[in-house]
């Protein structure tokens, strides 16, 4: 699985930064917006022909399907949760055409964003594990953000899971002009499986449940209510068709990042997983003085903490943890060791001197 194999490459700011530089305005938003429906449809993009002799599947029964597949997944022991999606469910038209358009016109973007997975696809795997998911839920961050942290919404949603403040707030995310946790990937993750076994819990169909994380559970409800649908293909006119295509490309995306060389993508350069260790402040900090004490890179240490919305970490915070580069904790409390000693050492000197 891609969770696990993907190379590992020096860790620099360079690398780091490398995958955001990939996909420079306008070219990114017009991917984007194609990929969610808003530039050109469906129907505007062929989708592949079918195969001899198939019947495809009513929308109906994919959404019954894809809730059985994951059901399972989520039933299997904690070390094999693993979605495997069924032939019929693969041969849905709408899944068939995200494939076609991922492995062709939308090639550039996706291997560029799978690229830029490799950072964060084993935490997140880890943590929906931890949670009783299935590691194929990551995906959905690339169907949210790009695997971007600091990913913006028009509607305010921030973050690799896209979460908007009201929400954040409820699954414990902080954020005030300080510190915005919705960019750190690994509390937002923890919260975002959270957030999705709530919605299963609420509407006892995984399907409904990942169309309300994209859409809101308020949207999802009105519709439902309004409609008195059975199942989420009975409100499709009253959803936008980001949220009605969210779940056939998130099927698509898992199928591919699974297999990339099956579909011809065998030249992905994964970026290395990022790795960190964490220190204790006992005073606010500049970046400056914390790349100083650390002996790293600010941008280093920029792109391990993209909750800091400020060069500072937040005043009035006591043993507030800062990520920094593997081996520069202890360096890190040498230096505060250190200056520590000089100060006591100086003081006393002060002291003394004060008592002749």
């Amino acid at each position: 699985m891609i969770f696990f194999n993907a190379p590992i490459v020096a860790i620099n700011s360079a690398n780091a930064n490398a995958a955001d530089e990939l996909l420079q305005p306008p070219t990114k938003q017009i991917l984007l917006a194609e990929i969610n429906g808003e530039r050109s449809g469906l129907a505007e993009l062929p989708t592949p022909a079918p195969e001899k002799n198939f019947q495809p599947l009513t929308d109906s029964r994919f959404e019954e399907l894809v809730g059985v597949d994951l059901q399972k997944a989520v039933e299997q022991p904690k070390q094999r949760l693993s979605i495997e999606f069924s032939k019929e469910v693969m041969r849905h038209p709408k899944v068939r055409y995200f494939i076609d358009y991922f492995t062709k016109r939308g090639r550039p973007y996706f291997e560029q964003t799978l690229a830029r997975a490799g950072r964060y696809l084993p935490m997140i795997a880890n943590a929906l594990s931890d949670a009783g998911l299935p590691q194929e839920l990551a995906y959905l961050a690339l169907v949210e953000s790009s695997f971007l942290p600091n990913a913006k919404s028009s509607k305010g949603a921030v973050g690799l899971w896209q979460f908007i403040p009201t929400t954040a707030r409820i699954y414990g995310l902080r954020i005030d002009p300080w510190v915005d946790e919705r960019r750190d990937p690994e509390k937002a993750t923890r919260a975002a499986a959270a957030y999705l076994k709530e919605l299963h819990d609420y509407y006892g169909r995984w399907y409904v449940a990942a169309a309300a994380y994209n859409a809101g559970p308020g949207t999802i409800d009105h519709a439902l209510q309004t409609s008195r649908a059975k199942d989420f293909w009975g409100i499709k006119t009253k959803i936008n068709q980001e949220t009605r295509n969210y779940v056939p490309k998130f099927v698509a995306i898992a199928t591919i990042a699974a297999e990339p060389e099956k579909y011809g993508l065998s030249q992905i350069s994964f970026d290395a997983p990022l790795t960190y260790e964490e220190i204790e402040l006992s005073a606010p900090l500049s970046f400056t003085t914390l790349a100083e004490l650390t002996a790293a890179d600010a941008a280093t240490l920029r792109e391990l903490n993209p909750s800091l919305l400020r060069q500072w970490t937040p005043p009035g915070a006591r043993d507030y943890r800062v990520k920094v580069p593997v081996g520069k904790a202890a360096l890190y409390a040498a230096k505060i060791l250190e200056k520590n000693t000089v100060h006591y050492a100086k003081c006393s000197i002060k002291c003394a001197k004060a008592k002749r």
